[in-house]
């Protein structure tokens, strides 16, 4: 690539902590952002555990779709996720050894992550990635690398900035202290994740820990009812609960200033796989 887009890769501390939700805003956030240039964002994960079979043979994956739908361009599932592991797949056993054979994640096979990100970033002023359940979660399996290590090391490799997200329930700054704890957590800015029982006096103490913790700064505050978070993308501009200017602030990359001729677009990531050099 000539310049990097503009990247984040979106990650919880766990499960609990709807990484997905804070992607799809920032996707939202993006998007509308861009859209007035002639930007673009794009939108993967590096690894899904929700395959559905499909009638024809292989794994359809709702949460991909839902993570594609809202990017600025449609891109087949296999362009946007390299991993689908069917729904309820096992992580001791066994079959989970099989899972691990056959779809060994990240951090044990990186070059299909690293491709499909780069032919992303070929096509998208913005990429957006969204994280594999949480920093802190299990391995996707037995003998695979523990989570947070394996997220810190493919965002080195893919020189991707972490945008973290992390609930502000009572447990959390203890959870932040112990995730900074983990080599490579080193987030440049993150996400609050409110809850419809919490007051404000809660959130802005809590905000305040978790700053401190994490040592970057909070670039938006989302809640169930945040438009910015919803889909389908709404034809009008969303409501920012996402501060645009203070998240473009910390994510490193080319900024976009008047749409760009191009030779080739995303309508040539086909079925057949996405383009390669000279293809």
């Amino acid at each position: 690539m000539a310049s990097a887009p503009l990247a984040c890769l979106v990650s919880g501390l766990t499960a609990d902590d709807d990484e997905d939700a804070a992607a799809l805003a920032v996707l939202a956030a993006l998007r509308a952002h861009l859209a007035p240039l002639g930007g673009t964002v794009a939108a993967m994960t590096p690894l899904t555990r929700d395959g559905q079979p499909r009638p024809g043979g292989g794994w359809h994956s709702p949460r991909v779709a839902r993570l594609t739908a809202a990017a600025s361009f449609a891109v087949p599932q296999h362009a946007a996720c390299p991993f689908v592991l069917p729904a309820g797949a096992p992580r001791e056993g066994l079959g989970a050894a099989a899972v691990a054979a056959t779809a060994d994640g990240p951090g044990l096979r990186a070059q299909p992550v690293r491709e499909a990100f780069q032919v992303l970033a070929t096509w998208a002023d913005a990429v957006v990635m969204a994280g594999i359940g949480g920093w802190l979660t299990p391995p996707v399996a037995p003998g695979a690398p523990a989570t947070g290590p394996l997220l810190a090391s493919m965002c080195q490799r893919l020189h991707l900035p972490l945008l973290l997200c992390s609930r502000l329930d009572a447990e959390a700054p203890e959870r932040a202290r112990r995730a900074m704890k983990l080599a490579g957590l080193r987030p440049v800015a993150w996400l609050a994740m409110r809850s419809a029982q919490q007051t404000v006096a809660d959130d802005d103490a809590r905000v305040a820990q978790l700053q401190a913790a994490f040592h970057a700064p909070c670039v938006g505050r989302l809640g169930p009812r945040d438009p910015a978070a919803a889909l389908p993308l709404a034809d009008g501009a969303p409501q920012q609960a996402i501060d645009i200017p203070a998240l473009l602030a910390c994510l490193p990359g080319r900024t976009v200033a008047a749409p760009a001729a191009a030779t080739a677009g995303p309508s040539q990531i086909t079925q057949d796989g996405p383009p390669r050099a000279g293809r």
